[in-house]
């Protein structure tokens, strides 16, 4: 296993080498995706007045359904080589989706 921080190899809980706290591929996409969608839920409800959190989240739960986020590893837990990249393409799907509802309903 490599370190996700600094790249040296290593075994056990801790990089020997800078300290960081070492996951597994899954955990750690599982926590990146947790981070980018409450990144992308708290610049959602910031950018209007509009009580928009649970459309936000109605996005991402729609974007993350379509590009399959819940099916980002096989039966054993090892993660599919593009599931880093269907977490972007869901983001970005996310984002897109939310823009238009939130000009939508800006509008009325």
């Amino acid at each position: 296993m490599f370190c996700s921080k600094c790249g040296a190899a290593v075994t056990g809980n801790y990089c020997c080498v800078c300290g960081e706290k070492l996951r597994d591929p899954l955990a750690e996409f599982r926590l990146s995706e947790r981070r980018r969608k409450a990144a992308f839920k708290a610049a959602a409800v910031g950018r209007t007045n509009l009580p928009l959190c649970h459309v936000a989240e109605a996005c991402w739960d729609a974007a993350s359904l379509k590009y399959r986020l819940l099916h980002a590893c096989d039966a054993r837990g090892v993660l599919y080589p593009d599931s880093w990249s269907r977490l972007q393409k869901s983001e970005d799907c996310a984002r897109r989706l939310f823009n238009e509802l939130a000009a939508l309903l800006d509008r009325e």
